[in-house]
């Protein structure tokens, strides 16, 4: 395996200007690894990507503070060999979005939108498909788009100097991957025969969450319960098939047929955490204790 990240982070505050911040960030990515069998090269692996984020913070406006901002992905994938499961893809990401804040006496509202263009780009081809010999595996090159659009409502209000209570709803989309489009072959890592979905639909859901904040000097946590209802969660699910290695359908074969599809969904649980400070004892030693649970 071989991985390499480069990054470029600036910050520029305290701007006498209608922006009085700026944060800007730029990385890149470049990770290969090759899977042996018998101590033999079968399957290597290669992922490439740039990313981008730049985030401007502005003077008051009205009763509003808050900020804007811009992020930009790309990335190019590649399996090359016996176990690739997935083709060739690449992935374009465009991003706005906004975060705003007031005040109406004691309670904050705060209000999040982002709106982003997704490209999948697959390569098609590969191996020959065993069902149908003479067929390449994956289908042929093609190119799926999706607009997501993602809101968020929250509130804030104070009980006492200790406690606060706060909640959200929001509303978020998501773009399939490239695997849950175009997977199809033996995935080594799960033991399973993965089947992508190239005709999925963004991925939606709304939500709700309450909590109780607390905060004394260095000391804070939380505690809060949340539920999420999605129209098209996008799953994993077996198909009762079961395949061999070579892909070829077969009752005896022993990986079993796993295909990615939209299903409704509701996920609901508790969550909580806490920042103690225990000691300053040359220096701060800190505990930071998170639990969650999760029923789907």
């Amino acid at each position: 395996m071989r991985s390499e990240r480069w990054d470029l982070a600036v910050e520029a505050r305290d701007l006498d200007s209608f922006i009085t911040a700026v944060k800007f960030r730029l990385g890149h990515t470049d990770y290969t690894h090759t899977e042996l069998d018998a101590g033999t090269p079968a399957t290597r692996f290669a992922t490439r990507g740039n990313d981008f984020r730049l985030e401007a913070s502005h003077a008051p406006v009205g009763a509003f503070r808050g900020m804007v901002g811009l992020q930009v992905e790309s990335s190019d994938f590649s399996a090359l060999g016996d176990e690739a499961f997935v083709p060739s893809t690449e992935t374009d990401m465009r991003a706005l979005f906004l975060f705003e804040e007031t005040h109406v006496g004691d309670l904050k509202l705060t209000f999040g939108g982002r709106i982003e263009r997704v490209k999948v780009v697959s390569g098609g081809g590969g191996p020959d498909d065993a069902n149908a010999p003479g067929t390449p595996r994956f289908d042929p090159s093609q190119e799926r788009r999706f607009t997501a659009r993602s809101a968020a409502l929250g509130a804030v209000y104070p009980l006492s100097e200790v406690f606060s209570v706060a909640s959200q709803l929001a509303h978020t989309e998501r773009a399939p991957t490239f695997y849950e489009l175009f997977a199809d072959g033996p995935h080594a890592a799960t033991g399973n025969y993965e089947l992508g979905n190239a005709r999925l639909d963004k991925e939606s859901s709304n939500s709700i969450d309450l909590q109780l904040r607390a905060r004394s000097g260095e000391h804070s946590g939380s505690v809060g319960v949340f539920y999420s209802r999605f129209r098209n969660f996008i799953a994993l699910a077996g198909s009762g098939v079961n395949r061999r290695e070579d892909g070829l359908i077969d009752p005896a074969g022993d990986l079993p047929e796993f295909v990615y599809q939209a299903v409704p969904a509701k996920f609901s649980g508790v969550e909580a955490q806490a920042h103690l400070l225990l000691c300053r004892c040359a220096g701060e030693l800190h505990l930071d204790l998170q639990a969650d649970y999760v029923r789907a």
